[in-house]
């Protein structure tokens, strides 16, 4: 009645017959040759799989281990989150010090509590996004990787994940809440606007209606060059002050602005060049 089990620093190539350690509980295979991870189809019991430190390039032969909570991939060779879809009770992940290019593939795992995916290839902020279904996370680690370079990463990381209690190893203050909802509350953004609308075809789009959206900042998003078809605009029930980040719309026929907060169509900031009158 074996429940766990130690098989570090073997130089395995392949581990077989674990089907008839049915009780085992934890498993540590670290700092071996695995390429693949197999033969572990009967282990219905497995609560902790520890791989780090292998060869692995694939996260295949997980979908039996339905009752896993901790699972380590950290020092293998994985390009991509696959394979997850049978662990719907998994806690904590580690894919650190892999090639991971996008956090996609870890939307369904609801039970996430931790996830440290540190030193990997993921260049995109809005990669953060993919994590706003996981209700439970309240420590994430993605340092190391090219999104957070980008600024302001940690304020947009905080904004979107609202449950966080530790990022990056640093844990989260009530000062940096707060400056993320200052820099992100109403502000009108590309993925506030793919969420609204469900796409990402803006050039050709001649109706845009973003009334009751709780807007007050347009942030210079609406330009010309992503909205070079834009004829109707409807802005009613927002919180806008101004319409300086309207600009530039030359095919804009018809605006509507009702229910703002709005003092002066377009500010003088510098005196720059008038706008379009609409």
């Amino acid at each position: 009645r074996v429940q766990d089990l130690e098989l570090n620093h073997r130089n395995l190539r392949k581990v077989a017959h674990l089907e008839r350690l049915r009780n085992l509980r934890v498993l540590s295979m670290c700092d071996n040759e695995l390429t693949a991870i197999k033969g572990l189809e009967g282990l219905w019991q497995l609560e902790e799989l520890l791989l780090e430190e292998n060869r692995i390039t694939r996260m295949d032969g997980l979908l039996a281990l339905t009752r896993l909570k901790k699972l380590d991939l950290g020092k293998n060779r994985i390009r991509r989150i696959e394979g997850t879809e049978g662990l719907g009770m998994l806690q904590q992940l580690s894919v650190e010090d892999n090639l991971v290019e996008s956090l996609r593939g870890l939307e369904g795992l609801t039970t996430l509590m931790e996830i440290y995916l540190g030193n990997n290839a993921m260049p995109d902020l809005k990669e953060v996004m993919l994590l706003r279904s996981l209700p439970k996370v309240v420590i994430l680690d993605l340092s190391g990787n090219p999104l957070v370079s980008s600024v302001p990463y940690r304020l947009f990381a905080l904004f979107h994940l609202k449950r966080l209690k530790v990022l990056d190893g640093l844990g989260v203050e009530p000062a940096e809440q707060a400056a993320a909802n200052d820099m992100f509350v109403g502000r009108l953004t590309e993925e506030a606007l793919v969420e609204k609308i469900g796409h990402r075809f803006w050039e050709a789009l001649t109706e845009l209606d973003l009334s009751s959206s709780k807007i007050r900042d347009l942030a210079g998003f609406l330009s010309p060059a992503s909205f070079p078809a834009i004829r109707m605009l409807n802005l009613d029930n927002n919180g806008l002050a101004d319409l300086s980040g309207l600009a530039g719309l030359s095919t804009l026929v018809v605006l509507r602005v009702n229910h703002n907060r709005i003092d002066s169509l377009f500010p003088d900031k510098g005196h720059p060049a008038a706008p379009r009158p609409f």
